[in-house]
């Protein structure tokens, strides 16, 4: 059972048309099929009452919308008052569904069934509770479909008291817990809070009309919605950065807005940041901002900054198994001269590397993938607490391999990237202890990143990186299968598909190289950041 809350809203007669609007998805507006609508449960316990009436062939809602707002009225807040504060709550609960196929897993409940369900969650998200119906506030629910019902509910309690909405997302997956348990319904995932913030509805559609504009025109649509649009440059971002200063330098650098948020106590302290796009705008003509936290949990500014810490940190994890994060021919390599692969002539490429140390960036990558795999793998039995720096450090190495071999415009490499997101983070928003794989993912992503592009001339060296990802990938499914968190589990596998999927395409001879550079930098510049990666410690093995 999944209860999922909807944005608030201003209009109880809009929600209401809406819901009884019959048709197929994609028709008159709907995202799915509506048929036979109806109300099958209320605060009053008389759904019967509350039909609305079919006058001329057209629904009545005024009734309905009538006694909904009764207790909003009481309120005595202006139109313009009301339209801001959006009183109408708006709550979707549906049956479990298989995820491949789409088919209903859940038994088929009845009208009466679904009734108790919503009361239930009413009950528990504290907006009607049992025994308090009179005084609450005012709900109903509605059916239009065998597999999902709506509650509509105000914002305003019968008494003329303001109810008390808080951590309204948590508390509904609570009361999915309890129906499961109640009818015997498939467990679906706790509430874990290492989930993303979703795109939205609006930002579905407005990316839809974009697109379907832009191709009539002739002129390239954007890869996704702009949230995941930002979400990827930002992560790559941080996989490269190893300060403030950089990651901020870096997002301009990609072509990104950004606007820093400044202290209120310490004049000149960034307490957070925001990124836009630089040719979206709003309704007014302003850029449309997103701060990192949503984004990611794991892209607000303290976890960002707790991760430079420890990348700055002397005392910063290490490893017997010692390696070198300075490419072959570079200061602080020790092994220039021991192999023949290595020799150089001095020349350059556009980003400032030799032929010998682009080979060496993606030996280290292909070794810091296959030094987690294993470290991970050897965790999950033991100590499954210790491999989560490496499980979270995966999604920037992910993401910074994503960006070298394809491109701003992404392709399965990326997909898969997105696809693990959720499977790297750690409970509740909680932290890992930084371990040695998981700093030798982070060190040889950033190095990664100053190749900036997958020559074709270095296939063997992808192929050789895409079977250590899918590895890694495969690992971390184990993880959290061990550790009975079904959604991370689920996320990783899919990583893994995709990433098994890439390796036979690319064996069969398939191109996923050929991505264009980051940005645009002047000879050298490549040089400077792997020089200044390959001054912080990493680890891995040989």
């Amino acid at each position: 059972m999944i209860g999922q809350v909807l944005p608030r809203g201003s209009s109880v007669r809009g929600l209401l048309y809406y819901l009884f609007t019959e048709g197929q998805a994609g028709e008159k507006g709907l995202e799915s099929a509506h048929s036979d609508p109806r109300v099958i449960a209320s605060w009053d316990g008389a759904p019967q009452q509350l039909q609305p009436p079919v006058c001329g062939g057209k629904r009545d809602f005024a009734a309905l919308t009538g006694r909904l707002t009764e207790p909003l009225l009481a309120l005595e807040m202006t139109a313009a008052e009301l339209k801001k504060a959006k009183p109408v709550f708006h709550l979707t609960v549906a049956a479990a569904k298989d995820p491949d196929t789409g088919d209903l897993v859940d038994r088929y409940l009845t009208d009466e069934q679904w009734a108790d369900i919503a009361g239930e969650y009413m009950h528990r998200l504290g907006l009607a509770r049992r025994g308090d119906e009179q005084q609450a506030v005012r709900w109903v629910a509605i059916r239009h479909a065998d597999d999902h019902v709506h509650i509509v509910a105000t914002l305003a309690r019968q008494d003329g008291r303001r109810p008390r909405l808080s951590n309204d997302r948590y508390r509904s997956r609570e009361a999915s817990r309890f129906i499961e348990d109640k009818y015997g319904l498939r467990v679906t995932s706790a509430a874990s809070r290492t989930g993303r913030p979703p795109t939205s509805r609006a930002e579905g559609r407005k990316h839809a009309t974009t697109a379907a504009r832009r191709r009539a025109a002739g002129r390239p649509a954007p890869a996704a919605p702009d949230r995941e649009v930002l979400r990827r440059q930002v992560r790559v971002a941080a996989a490269g950065a190893t300060s403030l200063p950089d990651f901020l330098a870096r997002l301009r650098a990609d072509g990104l807005l950004v606007r820093e948020r400044f202290s209120t106590v310490n004049a000149g302290d960034i307490t957070g940041y925001a990124v836009a796009l630089p040719d979206k705008y709003d309704g007014v003509g302003k850029p449309i901002f997103f701060g990192g936290g949503k984004l990611a949990p794991d892209l607000t500014l303290p976890k960002l900054q707790r991760r430079w810490r420890l990348i700055a940190s002397p005392d910063g994890p290490s490893t017997d198994r010692g390696w070198s994060t300075a490419p072959p021919g570079c200061a602080g390599s020790s092994s220039a001269t021991r192999d023949p692969r290595q020799a150089s002539d001095g020349r350059t490429d556009r980003f400032g590397l030799t032929a010998a140390e682009r080979l060496r960036i993606w030996e280290q990558a292909s070794e810091a993938a296959a030094a987690a795999a294993e470290q991970i793998a050897a965790s999950v039995a033991a100590d499954p607490a210790a491999a989560a720096d490496a499980a979270w450090a995966a999604s920037d190495f992910l993401a910074a391999a994503g960006r070298v071999v394809e491109g701003r415009r992404g392709g399965p490499l990326t997909t898969a990237a997105e696809q693990y997101d959720q499977a790297a983070r750690e409970l509740f928003g909680g932290l890992p202890q930084p371990t040695a794989a998981g700093h030798g993912l982070r060190s040889a992503g950033r190095l990664l990143l100053a190749a900036r592009v997958a020559k074709p001339s270095e296939n063997a060296q992808l192929l050789r990186l895409l079977a250590q990802l899918a590895a890694l990938a495969d690992a971390v499914t184990r993880l959290r299968e061990t550790q009975q968190r079904a959604a991370q589990a689920a996320a990783a596998r899919a990583a893994a598909e995709q990433l098994h999927a890439a390796v036979r395409r690319h064996q069969d001879g398939g191109v996923l190289g050929g991505a264009q550079p980051l940005a645009s930098a002047r000879r050298g510049s490549a040089q400077r950041v792997f020089t200044a990666t390959a001054a912080t410690p990493a680890t891995g093995r040989r």
